[in-house]
């Protein structure tokens, strides 16, 4: 059973990114954008080579 101060913080929390749409979408849009250059960070040094566990000489 959940205890009512936990209760208290999630319906709090849940109140807070009801009513704030555009806190909401900046930190999504803030995640997305870390996201992709996450990607071109891990990507963008060229090495697309695969491991040789995968394929072995087929």
């Amino acid at each position: 059973m959940t205890k009512s101060w936990m209760l208290s913080i999630i319906m709090s929390c849940s109140k807070f990114w009801v009513t704030n749409v555009w806190a909401s979408n900046i930190l999504r849009t803030l995640y997305y954008v870390l996201i992709i250059l996450g990607l071109i960070w891990l990507y963008g040094q060229g090495n697309f080579s695969s491991p040789q566990a995968i394929y072995q000489g087929f």
